[in-house]
């Protein structure tokens, strides 16, 4: 098991080994890591653009961050997040750690990337919606790609 420390100079209190998880596809399971997933969903969403500004949907930073998914979580942590806090290279570790605790808000775990990237892509309830399967393909190809 793999352990990253994901937003150590922010001083956030959410380390933990994020191990790695399993692709569930019938035609391919292989084994993927948490942080590469990640890294795949950010050039999905942004091109690895940590400036990336998306106006029609009112998204930020390099994982495309909505103020829908900042409300929850700014809630459910007890944090006081801006938009402005995920733009800019100074919001690519906390971009990571959304991502990650956004999908566990809504039963996702490091074991379920599929669910928590479309969770990211189509709110709580995202892991059941036919519209973000897309989005998980894309996210897969690319991390396919570069293993």
């Amino acid at each position: 098991m793999k352990c990253y420390i994901v937003c150590v100079a922010l001083g956030l209190s959410i380390i933990s080994c994020l191990g790695s998880g399993i692709i569930r596809d019938q035609k391919q399971l292989k084994a993927m890591d948490l942080n590469e997933a990640i890294e795949a969903l950010m050039y999905v969403e942004s091109n690895n653009n940590p400036n990336s500004i998306n106006y029609k949907e009112n998204a930020i930073g390099v994982l495309q961050i909505r103020k829908s998914a900042l409300e929850d979580l700014n809630r459910y942590y007890n944090k006081n997040y801006t938009l402005n806090d995920f733009y800019g290279e100074k919001g690519v570790a906390l971009s990571k750690w959304a991502v990650i605790h956004y999908a566990r808000m809504y039963g996702a775990d490091n074991n379920d990337l599929e669910s928590m990237v479309r969770i990211w892509n189509g709110g709580p309830d995202g892991h059941t919606q036919m519209c973000t399967i897309n989005h998980w393909e894309k996210v897969k190809k690319v991390y396919l790609s570069r293993n």
